[in-house]
């Protein structure tokens, strides 16, 4: 996103222009945390745009008010994790559409009408709803990057070593942006990295069991830790008892 947003500055504007910023996080990534409505992000960002009355209206009706408010002036509006708004897998017919009418309504908006802004939404789910498949609205998928962009996003996100590294890091992650992001954010080298089980993080991202890999030799590998004691072995545990010493089985 950070990328996408410094290019369209500099094609869009000059040193001297500075747009306004809007956001909100639908989801937060790596926690159970979500929400399930746009309401306060409506009422927020309609307030700050300078609405006069931001509580006013039904879902639908704030959101196109916002999208005028936005394309009324140099604006960038970032969406993250909207997937908690739309409809989920196995949904027939209904997958990726979006619940709420606010968002819906927003985004339909901006498509006809972008003004001089720009819009950014990051989801797990693709977009599908009818009003929305238009050539303004332009959806990519980034579960996988080029080694080199997952390379670089590594060392953007302050993780430490050498192109060899970054790459062995990178493949082992599957390059997959949600696991890159995640396994910086719990290591800032590629030996922390590892000692913090990036596999559980890759299969937290992708919710799939990765297969074998090997790291390369020089890179050591975190100790599997011991298995947890079953039911049995807890009874067993409490019932044996270590042997009396002689000494005090049979006292004088």
């Amino acid at each position: 996103k950070s990328a996408l947003v410094r290019h369209w500055l500099a094609r869009k504007f000059g040193a001297d222009t500075q747009p306004l910023f809007l956001g909100c996080s639908f989801y937060s990534q790596g926690t159970r945390e979500h929400a399930g409505t746009a309401d306060q992000f409506l009422v927020n960002a309609l307030q700050k745009l300078g609405d006069p009355e931001p509580n006013k209206g039904p879902l639908g009706i704030r959101g196109q008010r916002l999208a005028k408010l936005i394309a009324a002036k140099p604006t960038i509006l970032v969406l993250d994790g909207l997937e908690p708004l739309q409809f989920g897998p196995g949904v027939e017919q209904r997958e990726g559409q979006l619940k709420d009418a606010g968002i819906r309504e927003l985004l339909a908006g901006l498509a006809q009408n972008p003004g001089p802004s720009l819009c950014i939404v990051t989801s797990r789910l693709k977009l599908t709803d009818p009003n929305l498949d238009r050539p303004e609205i332009l959806q990519k998928s980034l579960d996988v990057l080029p080694l080199e962009a997952a390379r670089e996003l590594l060392r953007y996100r302050g993780v430490e070593g050498d192109d060899s590294e970054l790459d062995a890091a990178a493949n082992y992650l599957g390059r997959h942006a949600l696991a890159l992001v995640l396994a910086a954010e719990a290591g800032k080298s590629v030996t922390a990295i590892i000692e913090l089980r990036a596999v559980r993080i890759k299969e937290f991202a992708t919710g799939a069991s990765l297969p074998p890999h090997n790291w390369p030799p020089n890179l050591p590998r975190r100790p599997r830790p011991p298995a947890p004691l079953g039911r049995d072995d807890v009874r067993r545990h409490r019932c044996e008892r270590p042997p009396v010493p002689a000494a005090l089985a049979n006292p004088g």
